[in-house]
């Protein structure tokens, strides 16, 4: 798993990450972004379960330098609107496929690749 950080925000669908081919990345990988949030600890057995992480949003790589890439959102939403085809008759409900930004992303944010 590669790990790093948001070292520029381009727009709300694309950031620049501080791993490049030297480390690995591929335009095949995808990214999560997040925040580390608190330490949880289980109850019963009082040990740690790890930081929780409050996703940002995924990411691939759309250009791949030697030391950073710029990762582009993937993910798309569906919304249906109404029809209408302006002649008095029911036409079917068109779709718009949105993609998704990253929520919220900053400089010094996490990234980590996912399997």
């Amino acid at each position: 798993m590669l790990t790093g950080k948001v070292v520029k925000v381009l727009s709300p669908e694309r950031i620049v990450i501080n791993q490049g081919f030297a480390e690995g990345v591929t335009p095949e990988m995808k990214f999560l972004v997040y925040t580390p949030g608190e330490e949880i600890v289980d109850p019963d057995t009082k040990k740690s379960l790890g930081v929780l992480e409050h996703a940002k949003g995924r990411g691939r790589p759309v250009h791949v330098q030697e030391k950073m890439s710029v990762i582009e959102t993937y993910e798309f939403e569906i919304f249906k609107r109404e029809g209408g085809n302006g002649e008095g008759g029911d036409a079917e409900p068109q779709q718009e496929k949105v993609r998704r930004i990253f929520d919220n992303v900053a400089v010094g944010d996490h990234v980590k690749s996912l399997a």
